[in-house]
């Protein structure tokens, strides 16, 4: 049983969630356009009903920059409350090589 947040090719790993008024923005890595690349996604869901409220297939597209985003398969990013209807979300990021890990951020 459950709500279908994503289920797009590719492994979607590592959900992170945070509160967001009337619902929960869950984050996660995903290796949908490269199976060697990760990505970040979101989507917001309903407390109510576990309903997406953001209407887009599969969650946002918060990074799809080259490399991985985050960097980490176990961590590498993080997510926290705007405290009005959306969230920060944080990353260590390589797009500019594994060894020269960068810290992006978005709303």
């Amino acid at each position: 049983n459950g709500v279908v947040v994503c289920n797009a090719a590719g492994n979607q790993t590592n959900v992170r969630a945070v509160r967001s008024n009337g619902g929960t923005i869950l984050v996660w890595g995903d290796n949908r356009v490269s199976g060697s690349n990760r990505d970040i996604y979101a989507q917001k869901v309903s407390d109510t009903d576990g309903s997406t409220m953001w209407p887009v297939t599969n969650g946002v597209a918060i990074c799809t920059a080259t490399g991985n985003q985050p960097n980490s398969v176990t961590s590498g990013f993080t997510v926290f409350s705007d405290d009005a209807n959306g969230a920060y979300i944080v990353w260590d990021d390589a797009r500019n090589g594994s060894s020269n890990l960068d810290v992006r951020a978005q709303l």
